[in-house]
């Protein structure tokens, strides 16, 4: 039985074996035991998951792959992978809800969760020829759906006509209940009419971290 490659993933070579040995591989956990020798010509290697530990098996490709995925062995809360993505927008006018950074995860699991982090820098101005606030709003999408609470901006200040600058920072613990592939997205929308106000975004970003 070899390591093909560093995702853990080990082919039996033959359906007849005598002995596996367990060999320890430089910064890849540690083996324990003596190696295993069969008993007869049919004797069977029984493969057990350890705490956290999936055992998944192929059998049109004659492969088990061995994941930390979890497995049973309770604890859970695991960050499986990280995934993120910045943008820089710059001036923006869109009156309907528009994204400003997105990024998609795959799910090993239907049942893990996904924490999301978004976060945006930028400014807005009031509209002194229409005399009307400066009006930004903020969302977490999944796909085309809102998740979580919006947050609101405004700049109303009549006096000095001057560009106001803001940030924005979102945090939500998201469950989708599936292993396609989900987008995630850090929406804004320019809720002027007349004019509209100036507004700029000047960065924008979002990570994505699957949960087990």
């Amino acid at each position: 039985m070899a390591r093909n490659s560093t995702n853990y993933t080990y082919t039996l070579a033959n359906s007849g074996w005598k002995t596996i040995a367990l060999e320890q591989a430089t910064g890849y956990g540690y083996a324990k035991g003596d190696d295993l020798v069969a008993d007869s010509a049919t004797d069977t290697l029984t493969l057990s998951a350890g705490p956290n530990i999936t055992l998944i098996n192929d059998p049109a490709t004659d492969t088990i792959s061995i994941s930390a995925a979890g497995g049973g062995g309770g604890g859970g809360g695991k960050i499986l992978q990280v995934l993120n993505n910045s943008n820089q927008p710059g001036t923006i006018s869109d009156t309907s809800y528009t994204a400003a950074v997105s990024q998609a995860i795959t799910l090993a699991d239907s049942g893990n969760k996904v924490l999301i982090t978004a976060a945006a820098n930028f400014g807005i101005g009031y509209d002194d020829m229409n005399y009307e606030d400066g009006d930004l709003r903020w969302k977490l999408y999944r796909g085309g759906t809102a998740i979580g609470t919006e947050q609101h901006f405004v700049n109303n200040d009549d006096m000095n006509y001057y560009w106001k600058y803001y940030g924005c920072v979102f945090t939500f613990l998201d469950s989708p209940g599936t292993t396609n592939a989900t987008t995630y997205s850090l929406k804004y929308y320019h809720a002027n009419s007349a004019g509209p106000a100036d507004a700029s975004i000047f960065d924008a970003m979002i990570t994505v971290q699957e949960v087990s």
